[in-house]
């Protein structure tokens, strides 16, 4: 990421530049623009405080005068700011609160201006969502779930900003980014402030093989399908045997199996067509038990596979 830069005094020109109202302290004696358009009067001990960049600037050799101008270079100003000034609680684990695009914004925002703090609190905002523990994926509450307000294009912006720093998030943004059309990753997606998010070619080139990685993966699980059978004689409990109905998950049908086909290869559709089965009482219980452990410690399996042969970027190999 480039370094802030920094303006002081810039003639505004004929554009008016408004004045944020929750941000704008008589006593403040620094002024930040964002974007040319919306100004904060804030203090510099304050920032000082939160931000190593800020504190170089005002300590430094020639420091800005008072009630300098500040040009801010990266988005969610408002949003760090507030969290800054305690105007607004950063939630913790209630990512539903917030969209990812807030999310991505401060993690860009506080690691450009070196607010470590806020920076750790974002990046844990969306290891929830990115974690590399199934387990904890599968029991995540909704509400603690980041979700892409822009849409799945958005795994790009994911990415990018995972690539930031070395937190973990990255495999399952390689992963989510896998799971997108060859036309959409060459295009890119923009963020919600229409700033365009693309992928440099060294970090297309690592979607693509994970791409073909987890298709082999995937033909792994449809396999295991295929091969679903009744636990038997002596533990099915249904007196005609279960055998006939797992004839839906050898020859899988629907979205779910496109999805999966395509390379979503810890998709729950297996868990959760099993769960349907059971749920209808076409299958026994012994028989719905034993058949998801089984698909469980594949998708288990599909995903350490994935963790441990997915190609990452190098500064963080």
């Amino acid at each position: 990421m480039s370094a802030p830069h920094v303006q002081q005094n810039q003639p505004r020109g004929s554009r008016p530049v408004q004045r944020d109202p929750d941000l704008w302290f008589f006593d403040g004696n620094v002024v930040l623009v964002a974007q040319g358009i919306l100004a904060f009067r804030v203090h510099k001990g304050v920032l000082a405080h939160h931000s190593e960049v800020f504190k170089s600037w005002f300590t430094g050799v020639a420091p800005p005068p008072s009630h300098g101008t500040i040009e801010l270079c990266e988005g969610a100003q408002v949003q760090a700011l507030l969290v800054i000034y305690g105007l607004r609680r950063l939630p913790v684990r209630e990512a539903s609160r917030v969209t990812f695009s807030v999310v991505a914004g401060l993690c860009r925002f506080a690691l450009a201006y070196g607010l470590t703090a806020l920076a750790k609190a974002s990046f844990d905002l969306m290891d929830p969502t990115f974690s590399t523990d199934l387990e904890e994926r599968d029991t995540l509450p909704d509400g603690c779930r980041l979700s892409f307000d822009l849409g799945d294009k958005q795994a790009i912006e994911a990415y990018n900003v995972s690539n930031l720093s070395d937190n973990g998030c990255i495999f399952m943004a390689i992963y989510l980014c896998a799971q997108l059309p060859l036309e959409v990753l060459r295009a890119g997606t923009r963020r919600a402030d229409g700033t365009p998010e693309v992928l440099s070619e060294p970090d297309l080139q690592i979607i693509l093989k994970a791409k073909a990685q987890l298709k082999q993966l995937s033909a792994k699980v449809l396999a295991e399908c295929y091969n679903t059978r009744c636990s038997g004689v002596y533990e099915c409990w249904n007196e005609f045997g279960c055998d006939d109905v797992f004839y839906h998950m050898r020859f899988p049908k629907g979205p779910g199996v496109q999805e999966l086909v395509d390379g979503d290869a810890v998709s729950m559709w297996a868990l959760d067509c099993i769960d349907e089965l059971r749920d209808d009482e076409r299958i026994c219980e012994e028989c719905a038990r034993n058949t998801r452990k089984r698909h469980e410690g594949l998708r288990q399996a599909v995903w350490e596979e994935y963790m441990e042969n997915v190609e990452i970027p190098e500064q963080w190999r």
